[in-house]
């Protein structure tokens, strides 16, 4: 997809399936289905009928200031200055306050004008994949030659699998064999599937996969996508499950232990009356911190955050705090009895058949548990599936039912929407999921035996871009609505 794509403004938290499905329908969408295509002559003929039809007071809305400049865009890439620089006009008079550009759009009027002022498109924007090289040619393309895969299970390159660029697709090898799906067979809505492979693509993900009955229906990988990919914070629910395994393998004695029975120089003052517990639900007392006490700029972060003192009583703020989790690693170190990052991988990872994922570590060598495990999306979903399963793992228990199921739901009362290092149950629906930057989110649906996992290694192109959250959510039951909504 073209770096400089601008995509439609995102529908609010309550949008229901219609909005989305009409936003879907737009001017906007589908001039950049058109882009994405190279069609960008009929895009412009699009963009140029629904100018026609804005309202004439000033000033014009988000949406409506928004299909003007996409209306630039595609005019310019179709070589039609003329309608390019009325757009580039309409939008710096009708939608821009007191001289100044709104910050997200500015480099795409800098665009437009530099090849008006007679810059080469190609020195400004980069050329478009064809379709057989993106896989927008249909909801599967051929993938890559079959490759034997390793800890079981005969290999065979997915039917359903699409990506962008195939030296950089999925890796067969560090993954044991998933069924391949079909979505029509299993009855899911394929144009609920399509659309959210669409946001995937809108919203610069670098990989989207989802699973219904552990089974792939959808997998997509775009062009920058490369293994390993960093699982951002929901490395912070893994490292939730480490802390109940050691409780179920007796090593821990249970969550209410204060931290200074494991690291001695947190015996004094008010880091005294801190808990395991109080570091899984985010209310330590550590502040949010983002500035020179920040845990993610330390070389021995370990060292760091046992040099920080919390700013408030432990258990009466919630703030969501790197620190808080990072303070686990010593700890678990000495209650596993070795590097956690070991037992991980040895009571976790290897179970599972995560042949390729890990803990990061600092430079110090010490796990770095609030983010960026080193995984792939079809590893990582094998979370999700372990959470969906209670914790179970072809006949074995991995982690107990009971840590499973207090893990998902409020763990204590200043967030509802927080539970063990896991974001909870939303009202009034079940699901539940493991959170990161840039939505590298892992979503797990129980009643609807969903796992959704979206990972991206690093923000998008410039330009205003389709945000996946709170869209995606609207979507995710539309998979399942022509089995009535739930499974059978």
């Amino acid at each position: 997809m073209a770096a400089s794509l601008l995509l439609a403004a995102t529908p609010s938290s309550n949008a229901n399936a219609q909005t989305v499905m009409a936003r879907s329908r737009s001017p906007v969408h589908r001039m950049l289905a058109l882009a994405r295509r190279g069609e960008f002559a009929t895009a412009a003929a699009l963009g140029e009928s629904s100018l026609d039809e804005l309202p004439s007071s000033r000033p014009l809305d988000a949406d409506a200031c928004h299909l003007v400049l996409t209306t630039g865009y595609v005019a310019i890439r179709a070589g039609n200055r003329d309608q390019a620089s009325r757009a580039v006009t309409a939008y710096l008079s009708r939608c821009e306050r007191n001289g100044a550009p709104p910050p997200a759009n500015a480099p795409e009027v800098l665009r437009i004008r530099r090849v008006l002022a007679g810059a080469p498109v190609s020195a400004v924007y980069k050329p478009i994949a064809s379709p057989a090289a993106r896989g927008d040619a249909g909801s599967r393309t051929a993938p890559p030659p079959p490759i034997a895969l390793s800890a079981g299970g005969p290999g065979s390159a997915p039917a359903a699998a699409v990506w962008d660029n195939a030296s950089a697709g999925p890796n067969r090898r560090a993954a044991t064999a998933y069924i391949e799906g079909d979505p029509v067979a299993l009855g899911l809505d394929t144009s609920a599937l399509a659309r959210h492979r669409e946001l995937c693509i809108d919203s610069s993900a670098d990989a989207c996969l989802v699973l219904y009955r552990g089974q792939i229906v959808q997998e997509w990988y775009g062009r920058r996508y490369r293994e390993p990919m960093p699982a951002m914070s929901s490395t912070k629910s893994i490292a939730g499950l480490l802390v109940g395994m050691l409780i179920d393998d007796g090593k821990l004695s249970g969550v209410d232990v204060r931290v200074c029975t494991y690291l001695p120089d947190w015996c004094t003052g008010t880091r005294v009356h801190v808990t395991i517990r109080h570091l899984l639900t985010m209310t330590s007392g550590f502040p949010t911190m983002q500035d020179a006490r920040s845990v993610s700029g330390a070389t021995d972060q370990n060292a760091h955050v046992r040099a920080l003192t919390p700013t408030s009583e432990p258990g009466e703020v919630w703030a969501y705090s790197n620190e808080g989790v990072q303070l686990l690693s010593p700890i678990l170190d000495v209650v596993a009895g070795e590097p956690i990052q070991s037992y991980a991988k040895r009571r976790l990872f290897e179970p599972l058949g995560m042949v390729s994922t890990q803990l990061s570590v600092d430079a110090a060598g010490h796990a770095v548990l609030y983010s960026n495990m080193q995984t792939t999306p079809r590893e990582f979903a094998r979370i999700g599936l372990l959470m969906l399963r209670h914790g179970a793992w072809q006949g074995k228990q991995i982690v107990s039912q009971r840590w499973v199921a207090s893990s998902v739901v409020a763990s204590q009362a200043l967030n509802r929407e927080y539970g063990l290092l896991w974001w909870t149950a939303m009202p009034n629906e079940s699901r539940f999921a493991s959170r990161g930057y840039l939505d590298t989110d892992m979503q797990v649906m129980p009643d609807d035996q969903l796992v959704i996992v979206r990972m991206q290694r690093a923000t998008g192109p410039v330009g205003v871009r389709a945000a996946y959250a709170p869209a995606a959510y609207d979507i995710y039951p539309e998979f399942v609505r022509r089995l009535g909504g739930r499974v059978p």
